[in-house]
């Protein structure tokens, strides 16, 4: 792959955006469920979230197969970052190293959301499979998932089979 600085950068910015939404998901699929760390019951989280992990080295990734619930769905999550980092390990620049001085803190600042989504928005809900899962709001039933794609549901119709059709037609 060959990315100018800038490109890479807006591909780097997609890859951790991936990350946090997978791991969004986690906390709103795992809501209400604990998980017990240090003896305490905590919710699950990327920060609480515990898994054992192995390498396949068929596949070159994590095996995250012996895990369940929270610990399960994190680690897909995390292996998919990791992945995705080391498939573009080449591109990173010494400029963006916590080594020369880069803080996350001070350089990602988080994002205001943008205009029209305030209320109205609808509950939070999740679409998609781990670790490609995503959140959304479903401006109170007006969209919702289907397989992996998010759709107005006044416009469209989602199948058993996963496909889309307008509303009206037949699947």
């Amino acid at each position: 792959m060959s990315l100018s600085s800038s490109n890479f950068s807006a591909h780097l910015v997609q890859i951790c955006q991936r990350y946090q939404r997978c791991t969004q998901c986690v906390a709103h699929d795992q809501e209400g469920s604990l998980v017990t760390v240090s003896g305490e019951q905590v919710a699950c989280n990327w920060e609480n979230g515990r898994y054992e992990i192995s390498f396949d080295a068929g596949t070159g990734r994590v095996d995250c197969r012996n895990n369940n619930g929270c610990g399960k769905k994190l680690c897909s999550c995390d292996d998919e970052l990791a992945f995705e980092m080391a498939n573009n390990f080449e591109l990173f620049e010494t400029a963006h190293s916590s080594l020369r001085g880069f803080e996350f803190a001070d350089e990602c600042l988080p994002s205001s959301p943008p205009p029209g989504q305030g209320p109205g928005r609808g509950d939070l809900q999740c679409c998609g499979d781990y670790p490609a899962r995503f959140p959304y709001h479903d401006k109170n039933g007006e969209r919702d998932c289907c397989v992996d794609k998010v759709f107005n549901t006044a416009e469209k119709t989602c199948c058993n089979n996963g496909a889309l059709v307008l509303t009206g037609e037949s699947c």
